[in-house]
């Protein structure tokens, strides 16, 4: 059987460290290079999903004047009937 206990890993060398030394900086280098890249990806990503945010708060706020505008020129009989369609509309477009 082996002295190295189940599991363990065996201690490299000192010959075997310096040898492999090199491919331990590039990949190391290689590493950073990446995760430097994804911050980045990050940060355009984050500030896209911010944009589209505050793209469809201002839309809503601007369909709710638009609806605000609208109801209040119809006759009071007609207001009821459309504000129900609407609320009926509304929980059809959640659903989905």
């Amino acid at each position: 059987m082996s002295d190295i206990p189940n599991g363990a890993v065996p201690v490299p060398s000192l010959e075997q460290i310096q040898r492999d030394w090199p491919e331990v900086l590039l990949r190391l280098q290689q590493s950073e290079t990446e995760c430097r890249a994804l911050e980045q990806e990050n940060k355009s990503l984050r500030s896209l999903v911010e944009k589209v945010v505050e793209h469809r708060k201002k839309s809503h706020g601007e369909l709710v004047n638009l609806i605000t505008t609208l109801v209040t020129k119809l006759p009071i009989n007609d207001v009821g009937v459309i504000v129900s369609r609407l609320v009926e509309h509304s929980a059809d477009v959640n659903e989905d």
